[in-house]
């Protein structure tokens, strides 16, 4: 039991490693990208430090949740309300406001997935520091694991059965 809990313990981990490594470097995988949101204007539906999933489809529809740079290079998230010759017509959630349209050329993507819990869980361990911390605990674990160290009885048990076989 013990060697279970670790290994999911060390699984929970590594996979906090992985992704935080992954949203750091900005990495695309088959056009699939991982992405934190760093600000609240499309609240209720997404909030600062949430992890979202970001494709890029070959279509965007109305009330598609996008990701794309506006005028400044700025990465920005909002909804699509209109789509007409001049781009796409965004509007934050959070907002009565219209945002100056976007050219497709711009949408870096539309959100797939939000993940609200497992983001603050991923937040709490991006820092650097936090990382070499966990990296720190899964070596530890890894060299030290106390589920595999074999009780004194055991020991016995295995050696009287080897001496009785011989």
């Amino acid at each position: 039991m013990k060697k279970i809990i670790s290994d999911i313990f060390l699984f929970i981990i590594l996979f906090i490693i992985l992704v935080n490594l992954y949203v750091m470097l900005d990495l695309s995988i088959f056009g699939i990208r991982f992405i934190r949101v760093n600000q609240n204007n499309m609240q209720p539906y997404l909030v600062e430090n949430d992890y979202i999933v970001i494709i890029k489809p070959k279509e965007y529809n109305l009330n598609n949740v996008i990701m794309y740079r506006d005028e400044k290079n700025n990465i920005d998230t909002s909804r699509i309300i209109h789509i007409g010759n001049e781009g796409y017509t965004t509007k934050y959630d959070s907002s009565i406001n219209l945002n100056k349209p976007i050219r497709k050329e711009n949408i870096i993507g539309k959100v797939l997935i939000r993940f609200r819990i497992l983001g603050r869980l991923l937040y709490l361990f991006s820092d650097i520091v936090m990382m070499i911390l966990l990296f720190i605990i899964v070596i530890v674990i890894g060299v030290f694991n106390p589920a595999e160290k074999i009780k004194p009885e055991e020991k016995k048990k295995k050696g009287k059965f080897i001496k009785n076989y011989k």
